[in-house]
């Protein structure tokens, strides 16, 4: 979207709206004009931090939430209004971002779903920063993970009443997320999901107490990182910055390393092949053949997107073909048409154990034919996504690139 500005009667024709920051010895500001941000979380604390980014000058911003504008939300958000309540937050807070931007050619788009499943790796590796204004340890840890594995930094940011918390997390640093979770923590992220891996019909989220002003406060702090990383001055990684407004006291953690920590590991060099998710997972294999990757290709997602082609009742251990990623699962789908009822509780039921077969990796040697002439969409994997291949001597890194501008573009 280009919007066209013009100077005041009587201003100096040079004159910017950034002239007071461009004073700042550092400042680039053509570095924060190019700058390509995520923004993970469009609530109290991403409404904040997309208000600041803008009056900065940054104008390429992809706006990431699952959730819709509740009541509640209205007295801690800046872009929404009482007609947005029931609408999705990304799409809302994208589209007044887009009014309000102060540079010219704005990129503001917008994404309403899962990150944790529905978002491409490539995606990640096209920003320059990922800003996390999330309140779940499981979305962290997902942020955290994609990170590390494309070589981006991102800036954690929370708060919890008076408090609240900064962390700048390099992909180069010793220390990650993960590395500071308690167990606690961990059991927290889990909350969604049954022992089953698929999600739970009833959870009951936990809504912090909290309000604008904190809010206001620790996105400026997280902004204020950000900027300082961008224009290399002094952004420190591996430190947790904690703020109690109730005492007016601020402290700096250093974060230990977790030795042996799991979410370090890295993509190496990943290649751009006009690949996309909409093509079937036959096609892409054979693609992946002609290019060099071997006779017989493995695309294997190694990990991140499951797929369940066959599972056990929970309540007769009858097979449910199922043949849908993980992710879209719930408890509901694990009990049988045959004993399914409402006295039948899929949440309460559990008295035979679930047998799945479940896939990660496919490859036209050991794949059933079904699943071959499925599209990587439809196993799980999203546009532009990152996907490791064997080819038959090692791994190989391979981004869907056919899917950028797609993706980039957002849903909304």
């Amino acid at each position: 979207m280009t919007r066209k500005f013009s100077v005041r009667d009587g201003a100096p024709a040079d004159e910017s709206f950034f002239d007071r920051q461009k004073l700042i010895s550092w400042w680039d500001q053509e570095t924060i004009s190019a700058a390509k941000i995520m923004v993970v979380g469009a609530g109290a604390l991403g409404n904040e931090t997309i208000k600041n980014l803008l009056l900065l000058g940054f104008r390429n911003l992809l706006i990431c939430d699952f959730d819709t504008i509740e009541t509640s939300n209205l007295s801690r958000t800046v872009l929404f209004g009482p007609a947005d309540i029931g609408k999705r937050k990304a799409h809302v807070a994208a589209e007044r971002a887009r009014q309000m931007c102060l540079s010219p050619d704005s990129r503001i788009a917008s994404f309403h779903g899962d990150i944790t499943s529905e978002l491409g790796l490539g995606v990640f590796q096209e920003m320059d920063v990922v800003l996390g204004c999330l309140d779940n340890v499981e979305a962290r840890r997902f942020v955290n993970r994609a990170c590390r594995l494309v070589g981006r930094p991102w800036i954690d940011s929370g708060i919890n009443q008076l408090a609240g918390h900064v962390s700048f997390y390099s992909p180069t640093s010793e220390v990650c997320y993960e590395c500071g979770l308690s167990d606690r923590q961990l059991s927290l992220a889990r909350q969604r999901w049954s022992c089953d891996n698929v999600k739970r019909l009833h959870v009951q989220q936990a809504r912090a107490p909290t309000v604008q002003v904190t809010s206001s406060i620790i996105s400026g702090i997280q902004v204020q990182e950000c900027v300082k990383h961008l224009c290399s001055n002094g952004a420190v990684a591996g430190q947790r910055l904690w703020f109690d407004g109730a005492s007016n006291q601020f402290e700096i953690f250093n974060l230990r390393p977790r030795q042996g920590c799991e979410m370090h590991a890295s993509f190496d060099r990943i290649v751009d092949l006009d690949l996309s998710n909409s093509m079937t997972v036959r096609e892409v294999l054979r693609r992946l053949a002609a290019a060099g990757f071997g006779d017989r290709p493995v695309l294997d997602t190694q990990g991140l997107h499951p797929f369940v082609a066959v599972a056990g009742c929970r309540l007769c251990g009858k097979a449910i073909d199922l043949y849908r990623p993980q992710h879209v699962l719930t408890e509901r789908d694990l009990v049988c048409d045959s004993v399914h009822s409402d006295e039948a509780s899929p949440e309460g039921a559990g008295e035979m154990p679930v047998a799945k077969t479940v896939l990660g990796a496919f490859s036209e040697a050991t794949t059933e034919a079904r699943i071959l002439d499925m599209t990587l969409a439809d196993v799980g994997v999203p546009a532009a996504d990152i996907a490791a291949v064997f080819d038959g001597a090692g791994y190989r890194y391979v981004r869907l690139a056919a899917d950028i501008e797609r993706a980039l573009a957002g849903n909304a």
